[in-house]
């Protein structure tokens, strides 16, 4: 990110919740660095368990089955799940279709916008002394 970006999200969200974002942002990026090489592990003793008692093209083969079968449940759950609901009743959710509208037709002026609301917070939050 370009410093005048940063600037620009620190003016709408403040220093320090920017900083709070971003640790939560590095944490969550590192857990699921480490979910990922857990299950690669157990998929590679879940192979080599079933190479030593099948060989290794039936090994594949039922890996490949139960990552297909899994994948297939998921995917079978996450169709089920039922559709986000409208935005809540707060001032954003009131704006976010206008915003939205905006945003595609026209995304030039929407961004001076958006720099121009961030550097007017900066203003705001120099006043009151946060």
């Amino acid at each position: 990110m370009s410093a005048p970006l940063l600037r620009l999200a620190a003016g709408l969200f403040g220093g320090r919740t920017l900083s709070r974002l971003g640790m939560r942002l590095a944490l969550l990026a590192f857990a699921v660095l480490l979910g990922l090489a857990s299950l690669g592990f157990l998929l590679a003793a879940l192979y080599l368990g079933l190479a030593a008692g099948l060989g290794a093209p039936l090994a594949a083969l039922f890996s490949g089955l139960i990552l297909a079968l899994v994948a297939t449940i998921l995917f079978l759950l996450s169709s089920r799940l039922p559709a986000p609901g409208p935005p809540a009743d707060d001032a954003l959710g009131a704006l976010a279709p206008l915003l939205a509208e905006g945003a595609r037709s026209r995304p030039t002026e929407m961004l001076l916008l958006a720099l121009l609301a961030g550097i007017l917070l900066e203003q705001i939050g120099r006043r009151f002394g946060r």
